[in-house]
């Protein structure tokens, strides 16, 4: 990533290495000179000279002055980035920042900035000697005498600046202590010395600094060895600057800060006056918005470290809970004067104390008294009433966490004392649901955000109500749906609510369900479109009961073809009928030739969804016919399907992808219960005019795609049957993979060989030579610049195609010499590939090739197999070779990722293929992680002999690692080891 300068306060900027090859023309053009070879001179060596300093200060002057043109601005502002990331940064910052005049703040932002970026990004370029110096050069830049504390932006750069050295500079034995006694003298430095005591804490814990588990740990002490003396510095400030809102704000976030990191003792805590300043200003219904919003975030961290430690925080929950239920009256007042700004903050007090007494609500449930007080959830479920819909999402995460812990108990009398806070809070859901004018679904973002918001209702209540149990919840929403409403808003918001349960009542319910749906059916024809669509969604989500009520088929089935023809009605409808042709398939038999002559006559009206539903919905009937009829009506449902397909050959204006998407649902849901035999004429008949669409088409990617997609339903639904196309199919796509190389053929490849590879007439020698025509093209790809970072698809779709080949055919493709080294090197290098599924794909193979022997075992235990029992000992030899040549280096890269800057997604992958290996290789694999992690050991070795800096890891730390992995019983004792040693290096 390149750094770009920019003006935003306090935005951290990516720093990158330095870039020569522009440098010298940038500095030709704004010195208005032509190009020399003296000028990359002034930039290459690691003094700065005069010239270099004044060409860095015309490009300040450029970037700043309103009269510069856009080009002159960026030419000027990619100079100084280069200049930024230049050996000369730090003496030009320096220098910078004690020369500039104090009204070029432009400049001392800059150089503030450039000084940041340095120590955050290259610390390690500091010699240990000069860290001292540029320290106290920073710290004296904080003085009064220079002015730089007076202007905000450019003392946050240097807060952080001093932040970043305090936390990487081992030999700062207490800078904690060093800074107080420093800048604590005048309001000026006070300032600064609050902003760098505000910004440590995030510091600490930056991922971008890398500093290592161990550094934290120690810096982490010694933050809890001084906070006693922060936080009286912090009570003083506060004391002593009652009038100044802009200063109490920033002692409040950093009281906030320190409170996270969960360094305060709680007994010195509740004796301090400043724990007790955050209560009064959220008492305050008068005061600034960003005072309140501070001091919630201050009572938020205080209750938050309430959860991690209950035994040592005790006396702090204790003593925060009657303060936090204090407030009650103060959320009362904002919400009188429509201030949702302070409604939010409390809302957050209320939700966080929730959440840190979770564990403590279940297990000790009071209605009056106890750290168990269920009064908390009075106040969340007041919370989830208020006007504005932001407040009440607030509070979802609290009732997941809570429903988490009650499902856990399974105690009906547990949850007997949560049943009317759940009925309180599904009404007022409800409510909440309601649409206005404010709300209705259009195209602006907010109103997206209240459909999203309403989605997030529904997961709420699928997920929190089963306390008061899923008939009693329906049964009281169909008391507030007969009762007399107001607008058809309230209905609507009703029938949404329960269309998150709906699938979740029995199916024998007579008395609720038929009510409602008698409701739903006998809406008017002027009723509301957004209350007609809520309840064609409920009829959807209601099938099951409807299959077991057969008389309410035929006015439901009317009712949904009905709505089909309303085009803002028609995705609902086609979806409903759809839901309900999976559960009454059998009863809808004799409506089969209706729908699809419905289905034909909407296929140019409805929207794809639409007609993609009406489809599936067919193909659930049509699985329940007679063998014979399946072909027949198959063949009907896909022939128009077909023929635009065989359009598009010649006629452009046809959506090729539109029928493809088609063809492939008619292929992807009709599922013969008895054989797939009756689909192979129906695929017969497709497959030419398939053929000629991927040559016609071949160029186009996204078209190409939805080929593959149905392709590969074909394959899936004739299974064994599609064996005259097999052949046919992999010509075709390995000739237009040659010339256009899309990954999605690889994929298709992929699943033609888990289908017919293990059959005991497979030809492998079809399928390896298929591989190999594949691997020529795709190695050629991934070997180009940075061909693993450009082709993530290609690289997941190899290797699940490899995959394929290890569980199918193992023997055949351990015994392809001239393809499985390029495989493994591939397999190798993507183990560092930063793309989620590529690298699951790659882990996923190597986990199945160790497994290979076991994958043979079970093919000669099928009878239909082809694979025999000497395949096992000859795959085990075949397995040994590769393993005994690659091991090493897939564990060592396995080690690199770990020491590395892998995600911790890819760290269960990983451990899956070390406990594959110990299985069967047990002694290698330990010679092998020994031998990476004395690598790992070395570099550490070599990085503390050039600087003072606490080791990421010792040695004994790295013995422990080995001897965890060589005796982890399970696969969660490798992912924990692996945790554990990444944290060391991060």
């Amino acid at each position: 990533m390149t750094m770009r300068f920019t003006s935003t306060r306090g935005r951290r900027i990516s720093a990158a290495s330095f870039v020569h090859s522009s440098f010298e023309t940038d500095l030709a053009i704004l010195s208005r000179k032509r190009p020399t070879t003296r000028v990359r001179a002034h930039v290459k060596n690691a003094k700065m000279d005069e010239r270099a300093f004044q060409l860095v200060r015309q490009a300040l002057a450029i970037l700043y002055d309103a009269r510069s043109g856009n080009k002159e601005r960026a030419e000027a502002s990619e100079l100084l980035t280069e200049a930024q990331n230049s050996p000369i940064a730090w003496q030009m910052a320096d220098r910078l920042l004690r020369e500039s005049p104090a009204p070029d703040h432009n400049s001392r932002y800059y150089a503030a900035h450039t000084m940041r970026a340095k120590i955050y990004y290259n610390f390690a370029e500091l010699a240990p000697a000069s860290q001292s110096s540029l320290r106290d050069s920073l710290l004296h830049y904080l003085s009064p005498e220079f002015g730089l504390v007076d202007h905000a932006p450019t003392r946050t750069q240097l807060a952080l600046a001093v932040a970043d050295m305090a936390v990487q500079m081992n030999s700062w034995e207490n800078p904690i202590v060093d800074l107080v006694a420093r800048l604590s003298a005048t309001k000026s430095t006070l300032v600064a010395l609050v902003d760098i005591l505000l910004v440590v804490p995030d510091e600490l814990n930056s991922s971008q600094l890398n500093l290592g588990e161990n550094r934290r740990r120690q810096f982490g002490r010694l933050l809890e060895s001084t906070s006693d003396a922060v936080l009286s510095l912090l009570e003083a400030s506060i004391e002593a600057e009652t009038s100044d809102v802009d200063f109490q704000l920033k002692i409040l976030e950093c009281f906030g800060n320190w409170l996270y990191l969960n360094a305060c003792s709680p007994d010195v805590l509740v004796r301090s006056h400043l724990i007790s300043v955050p209560f009064m200003v959220l008492s305050n219904g008068d005061v600034d918005s960003r005072l309140h919003k501070a001091a919630a975030d201050c009572v938020c961290a205080a209750l938050f470290t309430c959860e991690e430690e209950w035994q040592r925080n005790d006396v702090l929950a204790t003593f925060l809970q009657p303060r936090v239920f204090a407030l009650y009256d103060a959320y009362r007042t904002s919400v009188a004067n429509e201030d949702a700004e302070h409604a939010v903050s409390l809302c957050r007090v209320f939700t966080e104390m929730g959440e840190s007494f979770v564990d403590r609500l279940v297990a000790t449930p009071s209605d009056s008294g106890g750290l168990g007080d269920l009064n908390v959830l009075v106040l969340v479920v007041e919370c989830c009433k208020h006007p504005d819909y932001d407040v009440a999402a607030k509070t979802f995460h609290f009732w997941y966490r809570l429903a988490d812990r009650l499902w856990r108990r399974r105690d009906d009398a547990l949850w007997s004392r949560f049943r009317p806070h759940v009925e309180n809070l599904l009404v007022a859901l409800c409510v909440q649901c309601r649409f206005d004018d404010d709300r209705l679904p259009s195209s602006t973002s907010k109103q997206d955000d209240f459909v999203d918001f309403r989605e997030n209702v529904a997961e709420v209540v699928r997920d929190v109500v089963f306390p008061l149990g899923y008939r009693a919840c329906f049964k009281r929403l169909r008391a507030l749906l007969v009762a007399p409403l107001g607008s058809w808003a309230e209905a609507e918001a009703i029938l949404f609510v329960m269309q998150s349960i709906a699938d979740k009542i029995e199916s024998d319910d007579e008395e609720i369900v038929g009510d409602v749906l008698a409701i739903v059916v006998a809406l008017p024809v002027d009723a509301h479109a957004l209350l007609k669509r809520a309840g064609l969604r409920l009829i959807g989500r209601l099938a099951h009961w409807i299959d077991k009520h057969r008389d309410a088929i035929e006015s439901i089935l009317s009712k949904l073809v009905d709505a089909l023809n309303v085009e803002d009605l028609a995705v609902e409808a086609a979806l409903a009928l759809d839901q309900l042709c999976e559960a009454c398939r059998e009863h809808l038999v004799p409506h089969l030739d209706a729908l699809l002559r419905i289905a034909f006559a909407a296929t140019n009206s409805l929207a794809k969804s639409a007609v993609i539903s009406l489809i599936r919905g067919i193909c659930y009937v049509i699985t329940t016919l007679p063998s014979n009829d399946v072909t027949e009506q198959m063949g009907k449902l896909s022939r128009l399907a077909i023929e635009s397909i065989r359009l598009s050959l010649s006629d452009e204006n046809v959506d090729v992808t539109v029928h493809l998407d088609r063809l492939a649902a008619v292929f992807r849901y009709t599922i013969p219960s008895a054989s797939s035999l009756p689909c192979r004429p129906v695929a017969e008949e497709a497959w030419p005019v398939l053929s000629a669409a991927c040559l016609r088409f071949q160029a186009d990617v996204t078209i190409m795609e939805r080929w593959c997609r149905c392709a590969r339903y074909i394959v899936r639904c004739l299974s064994r049957h599609a064996a005259n196309l097999v052949g046919q199919l992999a010509n075709v796509i390995v000739t237009v993979y040659a010339s256009h190389p899309h990954s999605c053929f690889l994929y298709l490849a992929g699943v033609l060989v888990d289908e017919f590879g293990s059959l005991s007439d497979c030809e492998p020698a079809g399928f390896l030579d298929m591989l190999r025509a594949f691997g020529t093209t795709t190695f050629r790809l991934l070997a180009e610049a940075d061909g693993f970072v450009r082709n993530p698809d290609t690289v997941d779709d190899l290797f699940r195609l490899c995959t394929r080949f290890a569980l199918r055919l193992p023997v055949h493709f351990l015994s392809l010499r001239d393809v499985v080294p390029s495989v493994m090197e591939c397999a190798i290098r993507a183990l560092l590939l930063h793309h989620r599924d590529a690298h699951a794909s790659v882990c996923r193979f190597l986990y199945e090739l160790i497994r290979s022997p076991m994958h043979c075992a079970d093919a000669a235990a099928t009878a239909a197999a082809a694979s025999t029992h000497e395949d096992i000992d000859v795959c085990l030899a075949l397995l040994d070779g590769v393993v005994k040549e690659y091991g090493a280096r897939i564990v060592r890269q396995i080690v690199v990722g770990c020491v590395g800057k892998m995600p911790r997604y890819t760290f269960a992958d990983l451990g899956d293929i070390v406990w594959e290996l110990m299985k069967i290789f047990p002694g290698p694999v330990s010679d092998w992680l020994s031998a990476a992690l004395a690598g790992v050991l070395a570099d550490e070795e070599e990085k503390r002999a050039s600087s003072d800096a606490v080791p990421k890891a010792t040695k004994e730390q790295l013995l422990e690692f080995h001897r965890r992995v060589v005796n982890a019983k399970e696969h969660n004792d490798l992912y924990d080891a692996i945790s554990d040693l990444s944290r060391l290096f991060r």
